[in-house]
């Protein structure tokens, strides 16, 4: 290979992503730079694998690369260019700071080695800014915390120069430092002009997003942690180079309640558990001190038998509680070599501190659909029990209770039963029977269809216990399930024929009032559904609806003092008006039913008759309204309110505060919450909530969050999600992804989507996410494949008769002609005429048109512009902008006007008559009162100052 074929792949190679097939190239065209007898171009080769080494995760290689350079600069410092001499010196503070994670390295020597940086940079007319720095480094590494100091404060006085650090990662270090000193107000502000994107490079914001995660958690700022947790781990993940900012997320995950967020992160990076890695020792340590933090809260919550990686590659798997001391060791043996070659304790210190941590909450919802290939961590469920209610082994005791709290419809009675079947004592039939109703109970609400024949087998217990009443509702259970699902009630399930038969057995003393009110209540809920789906649609005056009538009047009668039961009553009436179209009756009785319910000390039923009213109120028009209706319910149940009803509490304030405007956080936090909740009792709400997070998050530009959102979420619609929800979120995914400049992967999505429509009668979706997709593929500088798009997008559009769409996407295609090796202009330019020569009629779509068509000439290259070509770009923004004036759009009319400007001075050197055209055109906006947009013309006007 001869010097200019080497020349041409190390430029070659620079275009590649970091990471070993980099490295091993930019290995390769050392030795064969050298081989050519070219030193200038061995350095340029040296200092590619530098970067190279510096950027894939193997940093601690660089020194030798480094060393061969320096020897050439002392040699002959003529072979080193200007970009070469600065280069050489950029990278000495890059080996003198990462010498100290090299314990092999004496520290006498990495003091020689600043010393060093300090006289070079002399001679070569730099500053000590990036010395003090360095020396800044070391002194906080070794915990000499006085040096550190004093060469921060330097560090931060000192003035920049050509060897400063870029100012993201500057701000980066010193937070670092100030979290050190417990200064986490300080970091935090230190860092928010990197957080917030004014300040970025290759790496920045990424280390700085994981770094804000726990000093934002310690100042109780849950929300921006959590949003910087969904931005930011999407930038590192699977980055061996960010490596320490991958332990930073999951650390974060494992002291927010979300370990099984965390364990998804672990399986992320299954492969960096693998003992003997040549990456360098600080990035393993970050690395496996943040596992050790997992692992410890694994054992805590008692998952010390469940299965991950192993970290030797010998199994498949191993368990946590066997994985825990070799890592931990492995952590221990390598602080170890740090204190011995520093001779203090300070690494081993931090980093026992770090693996010490306890959570710094208890939950923390995310929001984020949990995969299925790692299982969650269960917790225990905490004791429902009163302090002072029965012993957990007094059988007698706890079977009196959960009795009480059953006939009391109180929630808890779930749990306490429950507790009765832990005591492990030799229960009588009845108990044993009430404990699998019980358990029937709490899965009727997920699935009344499926738990049809669990009701019957409850029912055959009960007869078996001699308790002929509760055996029979439980038959009216499984009919009323059945028909829930629209099938008729198996023999001897009927709730009509159960409710005489209940009422019988109440008037014989062998069956209970509440047992004769369940049978009461499956036999209303059963004329409900007989009417609702009648085939005369709900007609007012059916039979069936009179009897439904009479029956709740009848019953609400004879509840007049039963609280629990007129609540009930009430709740079912005004389902009855909402199905016939009557809110207004819902919102008289709504209300009255929660305060029966409240005065039968049944919480949860009076949340969720608030919850529907606040439902029936938004959808009138009034979301304040029914914010302060939720907001109620959950004042009113307190802790009392199950997850489920705090869920749906929760999903409906998100979509509230989503109506309300300018409470996106509180939407997201909302939604975020109710995701958390309902995502094992109700994954259709659940991912309901997230869409409205995901809205909340795109609306206030936060693209990285909702996206986060919905790649958690994909794996799980695609599952169970129909093909309208699929559809859905990966268009909406794709437009997050083009909206963060991914533009192919957004493509992907998009296309992806589009052919899942291709075959649907109406076109419309179809031709929106073709078009989409062209727009990411250009997006992505993939020009033929973005051409080819547009004009299948173009010819969907022209199928559906959409022809302001048809027009943007032929102008999308005539920019894929000026892009690429070979520029068709003319190409596109007879493409802009053709669509403005076929429009009926002019239009915004025409007049864009034209305004596009005066851009496309501006970038004509100028040896191929003629004259004639400009003066008619020039009429056609003039007719453009007459025309945007027209249809009130002096904003882009005015941009069109800058356009012919900037060709018209700086195209053609006419800068009078361009100064002439844009006084016009600010004398306009002033006669009009546009003063802003006049402003704006008379500071163009100064930058055409001669």
């Amino acid at each position: 290979m001869d010097a200019q074929q080497v020349h041409e792949a190390l430029r070659d190679n620079a275009t590649r992503p970091y990471g070993p097939a980099r490295s091993a190239r930019a290995e390769q065209l050392v030795e064969l730079a050298a081989q050519t007898g070219d030193r200038p171009m061995l350095v340029h080769a040296l200092q590619a694998l530098i970067t190279a080494y510096e950027y894939d995760g193997t940093s601690d290689r660089m020194l030798v690369p480094f060393a061969r350079v320096l020897k050439m600069w002392d040699e002959r410092p003529e072979d080193f260019d200007e970009e070469a001499a600065h280069g050489l010196h950029w990278h000495f503070k890059w080996v003198s700071a990462g010498l100290i994670w090299q314990p092999n390295v004496p520290l006498a020597t990495i003091e020689r080695w600043l010393d060093e940086m300090e006289r070079r940079y002399r001679l070569a007319g730099y500053g000590t800014q990036a010395v003090h720095a360095c020396r800044h480094y070391v002194a906080a590494h070794l915990g000499d915390t006085e040096a550190a100091a004093t060469h921060f404060d330097r560090w931060v006085t000192a003035e920049r120069d050509d060897m400063a650090d870029c100012e993201a990662c500057e701000r980066h270090n010193r937070g670092d430092w100030l979290t050190m000193r417990e200064q986490d107000l300080e970091a935090v502000r230190t860092w928010q002009a990197v957080t917030d994107g004014h300040l970025v490079c290759a790496e920045e914001p990424h280390r700085v997003l994981a770094k804000t995660l726990l000093p934002l958690l310690r100042l109780g700022r849950a929300d921006e942690a959590r949003a910087n947790h969904l931005r930011g781990y999407r930038m590192v993940r699977g980055n061996p180079n960010l490596r320490s900012s991958v332990g930073e997320h999951l650390e974060f995950a494992a002291l927010t309640g979300n370990e099984g967020r965390a364990l998804e992160i672990l399986a992320d990076h299954a492969t960096w558990l693998t003992l003997g890695g040549d990456e360098p020792v600080r990035y393993r340590l970050f690395y496996l001190e943040a596992v050790v933090v997992l692992l410890r809260r694994l054992v805590a919550l008692g998952q010390g038998d469940l299965e991950l990686p192993t970290p030797r590659g010998e199994t498949p798997t191993t368990t946590v509680a066997a994985l825990l001391p070799a890592v931990d060791a492995e952590v221990d043996t390598i602080v170890a070599t740090f204190d011995k070659r520093n001779g203090t304790t300070s690494v081993s210190e931090r980093s026992a501190a770090r693996r010490a941590q306890e959570p710094l909450l208890g939950s923390l919802p995310l929001g984020l659909r949990a995969g299925t290939a790692v299982p969650s961590p269960v917790r225990e469920k905490p004791d429902e029990r009163a302090a002072d209610g029965p012993a957990p082994d007094d059988a007698e005791a706890l079977i009196a209770e959960a009795t009480r709290l059953s006939e009391a419809h109180d929630p808890r009675a779930h749990a306490a039963w429950e507790r009765v079947a832990a005591t492990g004592a030799d229960l009588p039939p009845l108990v044993r029977a009430r404990i699998a109703e019980s358990r029937v109970l709490e899965r009727a609400d997920e699935d009344p269809v499926g738990v049809g024949a669990d009701f019957l087998a409850v029912a055959r217990e009960f007869g078996i216990a001699g308790d002929a009443g509760r055996e029979a509702v439980n038959r009216a259970r499984a009919g009323l399930g059945a028909l829930i699902g629209g099938a008729e009630p198996p023999p001897g399930t009927d709730p009509a024929e159960v409710l005489a038969e209940v009422t019988a057995l109440h008037e014989a003393g062998e069956a209970t009032r509440n047992t004769l009110w369940v049978a009461r209540f499956c036999h209303v809920q059963s004329l409900f559904l007989g009417w609702a789906r009648a085939p005369e649609g709900r007609d007012p005056d059916d039979p069936a609806r009179a009897e439904l009538d009479r029956v709740l009047t009848d019953l609400l009668t004879e509840a007049s003092e039963l609280p629990f039961e007129q609540g009930s009553l009430l709740h079912i009436r005004a389902q009855v008006a909402l199905a016939e179209g009557d809110p207004r009756q819902a919102l008289d009785v709504l209300p009255r039913a929660a305060e029966k319910f409240l005065a039968a000390g049944a919480v949860n039923r009076a949340a969720d008759s608030l919850q529907l009213l606040a439902e029936v109120t938004m959808r009138g028009g009034d979301p304040r309204a029914a914010e302060a209706h939720l907001e109620r319910a959950r004042a009113v149940g307190g802790d009392r309110l199950d997850a489920d009803t705090r869920g749906r509490i929760a999903a409906l304030l998100a979509e509230i505060y989503v109506m309300l405007g300018g409470r996106d956080g509180d939407a997201v936090g909302s939604a975020l919450t109710a995701a958390h909740l309902l995502d094992d009792s109700d994954p259709v709400v659940a991912a309901r909530a997230r869409m409205v997070a995901v809205f909340a998050f795109r609306r206030g530009g936060r693209p990285a969050e909702a996206a986060a959102l919905l790649e958690s979420m994909l794996p799980d619609v695609d599952r169970r999600g129909d093909e309208q929800e699929i559809v859905h979120v990966r268009q909406v995914y794709g437009e997050c992804l083009t909206d963060l400049g991914e533009f192919r992967a957004a493509a992907e999505e998009l296309i992806a989507a589009a052919r899942m429509v291709a075959d649907r009668p109406d076109q419309r979706e179809h031709a929106a996410l073709v078009h989409a997709a062209a727009n990411a593929l250009d997006g992505a500088g993939m020009s033929d494949e973005a051409g080819r798009t547009f004009d299948r997008a173009a010819a969907l559009w022209r199928t559906v008769g959409d022809r302001d769409a048809e027009i943007r996407a032929v102008r999308g295609h005539a920019w894929t002609l000026v892009q690429g090796d070979e520029p068709d202009w003319p190409g596109a330019l007879e493409m802009l005429d053709s669509v403005a020569a076929e429009s009926a009629e002019p239009g915004y779509e025409y007049y864009e048109t034209l305004r596009q068509t005066t851009h496309l000439v501006l970038n004509w290259p100028s040896e191929d512009r003629s004259e004639k070509l400009a003066a008619r770009a020039l009429d056609l923004a003039d007719t453009a902008a007459d025309g945007f004036l027209r249809l009130d759009e002096p904003g882009v009319a005015t941009q069109t006007q800058f356009t012919a400007a900037n060709l018209e001075a700086w195209g053609l050197g006419r800068v009078d008559e361009a100064r002439a055209r844009l006084t016009a055109l600010r004398d306009r906006h002033r006669a009009a009162g546009r003063s802003e947009l006049a402003a704006k013309c008379e500071d163009f006007l100064e930058h055409l100052e001669p």
